[in-house]
Parts: structure tokens; C-alpha cells; sequence
């Protein structure tokens, strides 16, 4: 190869080169000011970074364009969002069981959707318990014989729980007598604090030992669900536990499980609070139970492929572990709302 070639060649690539670097200008001038990404600072070719995905051109979002984004990524006919929800009604069992497998890319991440749905759920469920406390409903005047026996009856239930009984009827009685004492003959920390809580419950109405349970039912229930999805998982673990299946494979089945489940839910309040007929809501109860059950069968057909008996047995097995498991939570919620 003479001289002539090599220049000829060498003048292509240069003229390849600088047409290169033009295109590669001409890309910034279109879609951003800056010859780097801002996140990772990999060369910006196009409207994506090739190294990390982040968007060449960033622009200050208004707060409405944030919240229509937001909306935008949610419920978009496309989204993941739809499609999983759509499954998950549609084919009991199939999204867990896909997930697991490792085909994600299709699906919502349930964590996030789990946390989405029940924010809207409570959300939606507590704006419907306001409605409704916010009617005026007239009761009628208890007598003093009938306030007298609900507070003896309410007495009584404290002095089975109470692990400590006084003397004294108010805390201020009380602390003016461990004052009294020297620091050794004091009460301890636990002591003390059940004795005040008892007092305060006893020296209560009825009316404020209601209002106080219920409002702190309330602000625990989410933290409830928390604490039954493990334990959900758990009993699934244990009930199957000849399957290769590891503890958060189960976790996922009983994540999608409760996010239908707060979504019939959901859809039974909208349609008790709409449909005014006598019966209504006994019949809307009856087949939610029947849906959720029938539903829960078809998932673990689905995704643990045993047999119609076993399916069942397991299905009732896991219901009567549940419903203790929830009994007992209740419990202790019951006794922290007076207690705390």
C-alpha cells in the first residue's frame, strides 16, 4: 500500500470522526445544554444518558406537573399498575406465581403497591367513618342505676386485668402517698404505670374509655395488617413446607392476597354507602366472604399446584390460624387501648 492510500484512508476516518462529533453536537443543541449527564457524568448522546437511563434535559417541574406526573406513571392505561391489578382479580395466584419465577419486568414491585392500595384504602375508609360520625344521632339519657352498673361492670374488668389492686380512688391520692414513703418502699416504674392507667380508666366514663379505644383502633391498624402479613406468610410456610419455597416467596403470595383483599373491601364500603336497601349489606357480607374464599383456593391451586382436597384442607387449616392470630393481636390491641 503506496502513500496515496494511506492519506485516503486516513481522511476517511477523520472525515467519519468529525462527522461523528457533529451528529454528537447537534444531539446536545437538541436535547440538552450540558455534554455530560448530571448524575453520572458518562457523555450525552440523545435524549436518555447510555450509562445510567436519567434524562438528558431536566427542567424545574411545577407542583401540579409533579402530581399529574405522578398520577400519570400510576394509571396509565399501559402501566404496570393496571396490569397487575387486572391480573391479580382475573387470575388468581398467577402474578405471585410469575413474580417468583423471576418474570418481574410486567408487574408492579408489591411492596409498592401494597403501600399504595392501603394508603388509599385507609384513607378512603376513615373519610367514610367521618361522614358518618359527622350525622347527628340522638341516644337517649342513661339513668343514674344504669351509669352506676356500667361503671361497676367496667370496675370489675379492670381489677381481673390489673395485676396490682390500691386503696386509693385518684392517681393524685396515690402519688401523695408514695411521696410519703421512703425512696425504697416506693413502687417500682411498672407498678406505678399500671396503677395510674387503672386509675385513670376508673375515674373515666364510659363514653371517654369508648372514645379513646376506638380512636386508638384507629391510628393502629395499619400497624395491625403489618403484623398479620407476616404472620400470614408464616402459617403458609409452615403449611407447606415440603415445597422449595423460601420465606419471602410466601411473603409475596400473602402481599398480593391482602392487597385484593383491602380492595373488596374497599368496593363493599363504596357499594354499602351507595346501595340504601334493607339487607343489603349482610348480602354484600355474605359474598365477600364467599369471594375471598373462593379466591384464596384458586391462588394456592395456582401457585402451590396441589391437589382439591389438600388445597382445602390447608385453606381451612390457614383460616382457623389466621383467625387466632387476628383474635389475639386484637387482644392486645384491646388492652394497650386502656392501658396506654
Amino acid at each position: 500500500m503506496n502513500l496515496n492510500n494511506y492519506m485516503l484512508l486516513f481522511q476517511k476516518i477523520f472525515s467519519k470522526r468529525n462527522y461523528i462529533y457533529t451528529l454528537m453536537a447537534f444531539k446536545r443543541r437538541e436535547f440538552h445544554k450540558e455534554e455530560n449527564c448530571l448524575n453520572c457524568g458518562y457523555p450525552l448522546v440523545g435524549p436518555y444518558c447510555g450509562h445510567c437511563g436519567q434524562k438528558a434535559f431536566l427542567h424545574k417541574d411545577s407542583f401540579w406537573h409533579m402530581v399529574v406526573h405522578f398520577v400519570g406513571d400510576y394509571f396509565h392505561y399501559d402501566n404496570k399498575f393496571w396490569r397487575t391489578i387486572k391480573t391479580l382479580f382475573t387470575k388468581p395466584g398467577v402474578v405471585t406465581l410469575e413474580f417468583n419465577e423471576g418474570k418481574r419486568g410486567k408487574y408492579l414491585n408489591p411492596i409498592q403497591l401494597y403501600i399504595f392500595v392501603t394508603t388509599v384504602f385507609f384513607l378512603s375508609r376513615f373519610s367514610f367513618s367521618v361522614d358518618r360520625d359527622s350525622e347527628v344521632i340522638t341516644k337517649p339519657k342513661l339513668n343514674k342505676a344504669d351509669s352506676v352498673s356500667s361503671r361497676n361492670k367496667r370496675n370489675d374488668i379492670i381489677i381481673d386485668l390489673g395485676a396490682w389492686r390500691t386503696q386509693y380512688k385518684t392517681n393524685q391520692a396515690y402519688d401523695s402517698a408514695q411521696l410519703a414513703l421512703p425512696p425504697a418502699r416506693r413502687d417500682h416504674f411498672f407498678k406505678t404505670f399500671i396503677i395510674h392507667r387503672v386509675l385513670t380508666v376508673e375515674n373515666e366514663t364510659s363514653e371517654q374509655t369508648s372514645e379513646r379505644a376506638i380512636s386508638y383502633f384507629k391510628r393502629n391498624i395499619p400497624k395491625l395488617f403489618f403484623v398479620l402479613l407476616p404472620l400470614f406468610a408464616f402459617f403458609l410456610k409452615v403449611l407447606y413446607r415440603r415445597r422449595s419455597l423460601y420465606y419471602v416467596d410466601h411473603l409475596i403470595f400473602s402481599i398480593h392476597f391482602h392487597i385484593v383483599c383491602f380492595l373488596l373491601i374497599l368496593l363493599f364500603f363504596i357499594l354499602a354507602g351507595v346501595v340504601s336497601m334493607d339487607g343489603f349489606d349482610d348480602m354484600l357480607s355474605l359474598a365477600f366472604i364467599f369471594g375471598i374464599g373462593i379466591y384464596l383456593f384458586m391462588a394456592l391451586r395456582k401457585v402451590y399446584h396441589s391437589s382439591v382436597v389438600v388445597t382445602l384442607m390447608k385453606q381451612f387449616i390457614l383460616f382457623c390460624m389466621y383467625l387466632f392470630s387476628l383474635l389475639l393481636v386484637l387482644t392486645v390491641m384491646f388492652i394497650f387501648a386502656l392501658l396506654l
